[in-house]
């Protein structure tokens, strides 16, 4: 394991000890699930962004046209 130094922070007070990177796990969007379907169309719509477009996003879901995933 590399050790950690410290160094100055930005506003220049003290000493700032950088923190471990963080994990994020990406999961593709499956277009063929309808749970997978459902939830992308319900969060469109919550947000108010392009639900009518999550159909379209199987087909280039599957071509490989677009790679969708769940953060």
């Amino acid at each position: 394991m590399a050790s950690q130094t410290s160094t100055p922070n930005p506003e220049g007070k003290g000493l700032h000890t950088p923190t471990p990177a963080a994990t994020v796990l990406l999961i593709p969007w499956d277009p063929e699930s309808p749970a997978h379907v459902e939830r992308m169309y319900e969060q469109r719509v919550a947000c108010g962004w392009k639900a009518e477009h999550v159909e379209s996003w199987r087909a280039l879901q599957r071509s490989g046209k677009y790679n969708l995933q769940w953060v």
